[in-house]
């Protein structure tokens, strides 16, 4: 079975604001904004400007200038993130949302924020924060979506982006549930929204490519290539989509074709073992024995245990004359998987001096 491929993270740190383009309003929404027209107005300038360490520094001094001032906190966490500093960046979306409860942009970079540290449970608490405060806003909805997704809540997230999708239709939204129905075995349903998802936006490439692997476990492989192709067209240097066309090729026969597309990957990712491996097994199939025995032997180097690998390129020394190469190589495999040892054995009859 293809796996799918979840999409990245997809919002912006600046994105998710209290309305900084409108700063006369703050004072009305945020107790204690009483230096809008100094150093805060200045912070979200440099903000605006991409010049993050000197918004920092501007967030700071407000800071200084009112201990209580929660969209100074804000600001100044959006800076920190954007400067990667994503634990700073937390701690500071935190003392906004203490300060301001119900500042709904605080609580959505606050997950943000521990999503690029690796903290998807705290990220979770954040975003549903961020619900139920403001439960008709889609942004939260769909961020908690993701992190179930990426927790493998998956019945759980099919509620969340159906929930975003019924307050305001989104490609990304679409393509959330698409993953999440697929991965609980829904392909139909699953397709049906990532059908939604790269008609909304055809430039989606996760979309084509989750689109892509979903018809492959339905066994719709020209479906399947079509999506790939497509994926691969927006994205040349997507490594997934290359190595899921090619395997999808393979299912069709068009093995040459195939052949390019696992070059492809192996250019993309020289280390990639597992593309390697099937680049050998592709050229088994058409009968270039050669070309498959250096495959696996690169395989075999990358990851001296894989035994699949190991056990192709022993078939491939035999095929090619090579006795003591082949004998080697079940000595190796033989140290990593006695069974599969055994079974290569009767494959290559008599050992050379026996």
């Amino acid at each position: 079975m293809m796996s799918l491929v979840l999409a990245a993270t997809i919002w912006s740190f600046a994105v998710v604001s209290p309305g900084h383009a409108a700063p006369s309003s703050w004072q009305s929404q945020i107790p204690g904004a009483a230096t809008e027209d100094g150093a805060l107005r200045a912070g979200w300038d440099r903000l605006n400007r991409g010049e993050y360490e000197a918004a920092a520094a501007a967030f700071r001094q407000a800071i200084e200038q009112t201990p209580d001032l929660a969209v100074g906190y804000f600001g100044l966490g959006l800076s920190l993130a954007n400067l990667h500093q994503y634990r700073e960046a937390a701690e500071c979306f935190t003392r906004a949302t203490s300060l301001r409860p119900d500042l709904v942009a605080g609580h959505l970079n606050l997950g943000l924020a521990h999503r690029q540290l690796g903290d998807h449970r705290a990220a979770l608490e954040a975003f549903a924060q961020a619900a139920r405060v403001a439960p008709q806003d889609p942004r939260a909805r769909l961020q908690l979506g993701l992190t179930l997704n990426v927790l493998g809540r998956y019945n759980d997230a099919v509620a969340s982006f159906t929930e975003s999708i019924r307050l305001a239709p989104d490609a990304t939204a679409y393509l959330g549930l698409g993953i999440a129905r697929g991965s609980v075995g829904q392909y139909a349903a699953a397709i049906d929204a990532l059908t939604n998802a790269v008609t909304r936006d055809p430039n989606l490439v996760e979309a084509h490519l989750t689109l892509g692997t979903t018809y492959g476990n339905i066994d719709r492989w020209p479906d399947a290539v079509a999506s790939l192709q497509r994926a691969t067209a927006l994205s040349p240097k997507n490594r997934d989509a290359h190595y899921s066309l090619a395997k999808s090729l393979v299912r069709l026969g068009r093995l040459e074709e195939a052949v390019e597309e696992y070059r492809e990957t192996v250019r993309l990712r020289p280390n990639d073992s597992e593309a390697h491996y099937h680049l050998g097994l592709t050229f088994v199939d058409l009968h270039r024995t050669m070309d498959a025995a250096a495959a696996f032997a690169e395989a075999v180097r990358q990851r001296p245990d894989y035994a699949p690998a190991i056990f192709n390129l022993a078939l491939a020394y035999h095929a090619l004359g090579k006795t003591a190469d082949a004998w080697a190589q079940h000595r190796a495999l033989a140290a990593v998987d006695a069974n599969l040892a055994r079974q290569l054995e009767s494959l290559l009859g008599k050992k050379p001096g026996s």
